[in-house]
């Protein structure tokens, strides 16, 4: 992806389970977001939004202060990480197009069913998106 970062015709997309979506809330923040942040940001009663964090240090008791969306994907147990880490958000950042949460598990083993159908491929759920 990075290789194709200087085409106009590429664009790098990320796509991760509703619950777990800390890549897409940061790229519609414009600046990376724990999960803590996102829950509590998405349940608090004025809507004021999160402060901007350059770096996201979040503890294990801090991960979750509130309970997840109950919509929350068990498919992708391998995307629970509690923000994008800051290496990792300092390349995809700024190189992202767009972001996609997956609304349902059924959707991500559509698709593990669809790269098997056609393409032979068997993937984990996490891979599959």
């Amino acid at each position: 992806a990075l290789q194709g970062e200087n085409s106009r015709m590429t664009s790098v997309m990320t796509v991760e389970p509703t619950g777990y979506d800390d890549h897409s809330r940061s790229f519609a923040a414009s600046h990376r977001l724990s999960l803590a942040e996102i829950y509590t940001a998405d349940n608090d009663d004025d809507n004021t939004p999160p402060s901007s964090h350059s770096s996201v240090s979040v503890s294990e008791t801090e991960k979750y202060p509130i309970s997840p969306p109950k919509s929350k994907s068990k498919a992708c147990d391998a995307l629970m990480a509690a923000a994008p880490g800051q290496i990792t958000w300092s390349v995809n950042g700024p190189r992202l197009s767009g972001a996609v949460a997956v609304k349902d598990d059924d959707s991500v083993y559509n698709a593990m069913k669809v790269a098997f159908d056609y393409y032979r491929l068997v993937l984990e759920p996490s891979g599959a998106l």
